[in-house]
């Protein structure tokens, strides 16, 4: 048993590095994006919906935690082909009432 915890899960994250197969890879990364966007039950503790539905309203409950769940996604690089439709959402539910915030208007170029 000997060593700290972090000396024995070094072995995994090396592992873990020369893994043939990461998010790097674009049909990986596409086909999880895929997945995780068609879920049912969302993103655990983040949003509990499925995220290709999006919230009715900006102002709604819903709005919140859906945003953090996509920001989370938009840093994968495939997030700006598989999310289009929340930049498309975001711009037309904000824009037509100028509510947009800055964290809002970040996600949308993030996303473009």
């Amino acid at each position: 048993m000997g060593g700290t915890m972090g000396e024995r899960e070094r072995p995994a994250v090396r592992r873990l590095e020369r893994s043939e197969y990461t998010l790097e890879d674009t049909c990986i990364q596409k086909a999880v994006m895929d997945y995780v966007i068609d879920k049912e039950d969302g993103i655990c503790y983040i949003y509990s919906g499925k995220l290709s539905v999006l919230p009715h309203d900006l102002e709604s409950r819903k709005a919140s935690p859906y945003l953090a769940a996509i920001k989370l996604l938009s840093e994968y690089k495939s997030a700006k082909e598989k999310l289009k439709f929340v930049a498309d959402w975001l711009e037309e539910t904000g824009g037509t009432r100028k509510r947009l915030h800055g964290a809002q208007t970040r996600l949308i170029e993030k996303l473009r």
